[in-house]
């Protein structure tokens, strides 16, 4: 089952983040990264395709997510398949080429700390550093609006100098979380850090 998460950009160097969370008794348990390739229509199809967003993240190794559409768009189309989708959609050259330079990469540690699991990673660009981005998965339920409150709360001790909002996905008012809205999440981020290098 997967947890309910939030996924922000953090102020503080994962360095700082881990200390706190070492403070609170949270446990490193392990290394995890998170990817997205942006895929573009090729030329000749512009106009009669869209493209998309390839993503993967080491909490699902065997699952790839596709998201299509522009980012703001209150209608998109997300997907969910097994990691053969990557061969195929390399296929699809003469539709869809990836964007290998607006490709980002997050990896950094995962902590344990009772039901809450939360993911500290250094964030680049085409090998430029964009930032961190934490995430912090209630693991104990799948019902947003259960888990919502516990992790503003943890957020809030956790990140005492930040504002963190809630993430735009849970205004969609979704009866069960999926690891998509989680992928939807790391991809909004991505996009804002994107936005601020130009």
């Amino acid at each position: 089952m997967v947890g309910v998460a939030w996924v922000f950009e953090s102020k503080n160097s994962p360095k700082q983040i881990e200390a706190v969370l070492e403070q609170f008794g949270a446990e490193n348990i392990c290394y995890y990264n998170v990817d997205c390739v942006p895929y573009n229509p090729s030329e000749g199809v512009q106009g009669s395709l869209q493209g998309c967003f390839l993503l993967h993240h080491s909490y699902c190794p065997e699952s790839s997510f596709i998201q299509c559409g522009p980012i703001d768009a209150s209608k998109r189309t997300a997907a969910t398949s097994d990691r053969g989708f990557d061969l195929i959609l390399s296929k699809l050259s003469k539709g869809l080429t990836p964007d290998l330079p607006g490709k980002f990469e997050v990896t950094g540690n995962e902590y344990k700390l009772q039901d809450f699991h939360i993911r500290v990673g250094s964030t680049v660009m085409n090998a430029v550093s964009k930032g961190v981005i934490v995430e912090i998965e209630y693991a104990a339920t799948s019902l947003p609006n259960q888990a919502c409150p516990l992790i503003g709360e943890a957020a809030q001790e956790f990140f005492r100098e930040q504002q963190i909002e809630k993430p735009s996905v849970f205004n969609k008012q979704i009866p069960e979380y999926t690891m998509a809205d989680t992928m939807e999440q790391y991809l909004h981020v991505f996009q804002d850090m994107r936005k601020k290098a130009t």
